[in-house]
């Protein structure tokens, strides 16, 4: 009996492990599915809302350009703050079919768009009506931001960090400094040619030839002058920057002509002005920079800026006067003067509040 009953205690104690085992796995497995639903279940909530729009703002110029991978588009719109985010977007592409279909050209895509349209837009190849605008008057810091927006920062950078005279004709007389510095070489336009995926190197030489074909019928004229074609683009800048009216622009080219065949320091308030932007520093007509020709005689090492071919056409041919000095008046009237005193009558009798 007592050997009995230690059987049947054991068999009873291994029934008892065997059912609680059971309970155990059971447990476990439950825990398990639980686990997955909520793992799957985060998984396609992160998903959809990763999906969904990027923010508030208004649309950007994004270029796909030939040998752009799928990786490349999807983390430039992440980095351009465009999508939510890149991983989604690529598994959204995989599953719809649009991975592989994705479509060179320039696109204006809103951060107020879902991701899929973002896909739909760039896989149908609906590209905008790209334009880029350069304005006379601007510095390469002022046209920056627009490049930036149309060719993407990286691009943009990383060709004019590696830029040298050799790129173009239209440098050579630039043989000479240290680095190209492209101030005043961006030619005044509206380009609507950017809906073929152009890089901004192809543009920019689009740019430059453009700029040469321009340029062309003037170079005789400018030799003659004695001015290299950085020359003329730095005095046409300063031109430009004096008045935009083509017939006032060519007195002014000749008054500075004559100062620089004399000797005189051109006395241009936008080169200290310039100066001032490159310094960050209020401007000052007594600022030390070989850009303020208040006080450096000759030309400043670079153009201030753009301008338009009538500033370099009027470089080229000079109107057939013989000024030495000229104020731009408070009536919006250019005063010009043969000497010092007629100069400073000049600016008592009608330049109060510009010239202050």
């Amino acid at each position: 009996m007592k050997t009995y009953y230690h059987h049947r205690h054991g068999a009873f104690k291994e029934a008892k492990d065997i059912k609680s085992g059971s309970k155990s796995s059971k447990k476990l497995i439950i825990g398990i599915i639980i686990g997955l639903v909520i793992l799957i279940g985060g998984s396609y909530i992160w998903y959809k809302g990763s999906l969904q729009p990027a923010g508030k703002g208004d649309s950007k110029t994004f270029i796909v350009s030939k040998g752009d991978s799928v990786n490349d588009i999807m983390d430039r719109l992440k980095k351009e703050k465009l999508i939510k985010s890149s991983l989604s977007l690529r598994i959204h592409a995989k599953l719809n079919g649009t991975y592989s279909k994705l479509k060179v050209g320039t696109y204006s895509i809103s951060p107020e768009l879902s991701g899929p349209q973002i896909v739909e837009i760039i896989s149908g190849g609906k590209v905008s009506d790209a334009k880029l605008t350069i304005l006379a008057g601007k510095t390469v810091q002022e046209i920056l931001p627009e490049l930036y927006q149309h060719f993407g920062q990286d691009q943009v950078q990383q060709t004019l960090d590696s830029l040298t005279p050799d790129f173009h004709p239209i440098l050579a007389s630039q043989a000479g400094l240290a680095n190209v510095n492209l101030e005043g070489y961006f030619l005044p336009e509206t380009y609507t040619d950017l809906n073929s995926g152009v890089t901004f190197e192809q543009w920019l030489k689009r740019n430059f030839d453009l700029y040469a074909e321009r340029v062309a019928p003037l170079q005789d004229q400018l030799a003659a002058r004695g001015l290299t074609l950085h020359q003329a683009f730095t005095l046409a800048s300063i031109v430009q920057k004096e008045s935009s009216k083509p017939e006032e622009q060519q007195k002014i080219a000749q008054v500075f002509e004559s100062r620089l065949q004399q000797g005189i320091s051109l006395g241009a308030d936008p080169t200290f002005m310039y100066a001032a932007k490159l310094t960050g520093v209020e401007p000052n007509p007594n600022i030390q920079s070989p850009y303020n020709t208040r006080i450096v005689k000759g030309l400043p090492p670079t153009p201030i800026g753009t301008f338009e071919m009538t500033a370099l056409e009027a470089v080229a041919n000079p109107a057939p006067t013989d000024y030495l000095f000229f104020v731009a008046g408070d009536d919006g009237v250019i005063y010009y003067t043969h000497t010092e005193a007629e100069h400073q009558a000049a600016i008592q009798a009608h330049c109060q509040k510009l010239c202050n």
